[in-house]
């Protein structure tokens, strides 16, 4: 439950699990939080029991994306979705649906190609759910965005990276 800007360094394990060390001016660690598929933990030093935990979501973002955001991918369906179709809407967006899901992609141009700044994401069914993502700021090599926001009913996430020492890419 906290907003601002702070230092933290990720350690991805691999496509599903990460750890983010949110750290102070001086070096000291605020907070660790873990995502381990679909639950995530945060773990604030010194304020025993101050862990939070829970399952499927942070926010209302689904923490099937957590891993992918942090590393700079854009969401995107299931992969082996068998019942995908796309089209083009009437304000030339990309649009993916199943049969439970639906991406609406909004894309600019950017050295050449395509690049998305935008997402709507909505799911149908016992669960509805609707979310926004925003991209900006592709980074020149990865085109990876540098900054996103993402918006839910229940509460919105926001990150910058000022710089990366090494790829965030698996």
């Amino acid at each position: 439950e906290a907003s601002g800007q702070f230092p933290a360094s990720l350690e991805i394990q691999d496509a599903q699990r990460l750890k983010m060390e949110v750290t102070n001016p001086l070096g000291g660690t605020e907070a660790i939080i873990l995502v381990d598929q679909n639950r995530y933990e945060i773990q604030v030093p010194g304020k025993d029991p101050e862990t939070y935990r829970g399952r499927g979501s942070w926010a209302g973002i689904p923490l099937r994306w957590a891993v992918d955001l942090f590393l700079g991918r854009i969401p995107c369906p299931k992969a082996g979705s068998s019942d995908l179709t796309l089209d083009i809407n009437e304000q030339d967006e990309l649009v993916v649906s199943s049969s439970s899901e639906q991406f609406t992609y909004r894309f600019k141009s950017y050295l050449g190609s395509y690049w998305p700044t935008h997402l709507h994401w909505k799911r149908e069914g016992d669960a509805p759910a609707k979310i926004e993502f925003f991209f900006y700021d592709p980074e020149r090599r990865t085109r990876s965005p540098k900054r996103w926001v993402v918006k839910s009913p229940k509460g919105m996430v926001k990150v910058r990276w000022r710089s990366t020492e090494s790829p965030r890419r698996l």
